[in-house]
């Protein structure tokens, strides 16, 4: 059974999060095909230290699999680059 998302919604952060989107996309991308403004979003997250920081929209889905439940925090930007490389298993 691969992940099912239970719920998704956007919102404005409280505090700090890691980004669990920029972790994917360190571990899987191909830099080589990410474009301009893709790499230019991921400058602004390093800049960050890979977090959602205080006041930054972020995608907040929680998610499921045959095993466990989980929250998933992503910035919005770093989560469309992962979707435009197919990173996600569907």
């Amino acid at each position: 059974m691969s992940n099912q998302i239970i719920f998704c919604s956007t919102q404005t952060a409280r505090k700090n999060y890691k980004c669990d989107a920029c972790k994917t996309l360190l571990d899987y991308a191909d830099f080589n095909e990410l474009s301009f403004a893709e790499k230019r979003e991921l400058v602004k997250a390093k800049r960050d230290n890979w977090e959602i920081k205080k006041g930054q929209a972020y995608i907040r889905a929680f998610m499921k699999d045959n095993r466990s439940t989980w929250t998933f925090r992503a910035r919005p930007e770093i989560e469309q680059i992962c979707q435009d490389q197919d990173m996600w298993i569907d």
